[in-house]
């Protein structure tokens, strides 16, 4: 039979490997930033930016929101994006879309991809980001 593993302390232990990888980054003069581009206000994603937030602000990683209005287009979405992407102290970008905006983006999710530079992490999810952007971290450091 299989053992139960409970999240919270795996969480834990995850985080403070993380945390350590991210104050190794810093020593090399490397700080990781997470640039969250947000549209609309709906409940759910701000719960969970205020989340993300929280974690980043525990592991060491710098964050910063940019809240785009529900009514956006596709392309002052692509635009906001490109500018986070050009961004050289933006290391990973956390998209969280408004229904408007899911709309069009599953229906153009490949040039949004293909802006993406091939060093930045352009996600849905903190969990994937934060695997994603320690490993790409630690591999450029």
């Amino acid at each position: 039979m299989g053992e139960i593993i409970k999240g919270k302390p795996v969480g834990d232990a995850l985080s403070e490997v993380l945390k350590g990888e991210c104050e190794a980054l810093v020593k090399d003069g490397i700080q990781p930033k997470l640039a969250i581009l947000r549209v609309g206000a709906k409940p759910n994603d701000l719960s969970y930016e205020k989340g993300a937030l929280k974690k980043c602000d525990t592991i060491g990683i710098k964050a910063e929101v940019t809240e785009l209005p529900e009514g956006t287009t596709q392309e002052e979405y692509i635009e906001a994006l490109e500018k986070l992407n050009k961004d050289s102290s933006v290391n990973g970008i956390l998209t969280f879309r408004g229904t408007i905006v899911l709309l069009f983006i599953r229906l153009h999710n490949a040039k949004i991809l293909r802006i993406s530079a091939p060093f930045k992490s352009i996600i849905t999810h903190l969990s994937l980001f934060l695997f994603l952007f320690t490993s790409k971290l630690v591999a450029q450091a």
